[in-house]
């Protein structure tokens, strides 16, 4: 919990919905820095390869002026590839876990 900046006085005087919260907070954001950092990385990648291309390139060619923008992060491209089952698991997941949220919800409200 420290790692995610949640004091050891705090953590002791919180109760588990609200680190699970916090916790899944963190879980977005480093997901989020993850895709800035798949993008910076692409660009960078890009712009050195041509770079080295235009500085190797013989001279009665043309040097290029542009290079191809990453399309998308990993994250997004790993979910391409996963199958219809898969993606169909994953769904089926997440809503399970959405009921067992609610339960849980109205337990705690005394419902």
């Amino acid at each position: 919990m420290i790692a995610i900046g949640v004091s050891e006085k705090e953590f002791w005087t919180l109760n588990p919905r609200k680190v699970k919260v916090i916790a899944d907070g963190y879980r977005l954001k480093r997901q989020v820095n993850d895709e800035e950092m798949w993008m910076l990385g692409g660009y960078v990648f890009d712009a050195v390869s041509l770079a080295v291309s235009n500085a190797f390139r013989k001279k009665s060619q043309k040097a290029q002026m542009y290079f191809d923008v990453v399309k998308e992060p990993m994250t997004k491209q790993i979910e391409k590839n996963l199958s219809e089952e898969d993606k169909k698991q994953k769904t089926e997941l997440l809503f399970k876990n959405l009921e067992i949220m609610a339960a849980n919800y109205r337990l705690s409200q005394g419902k």
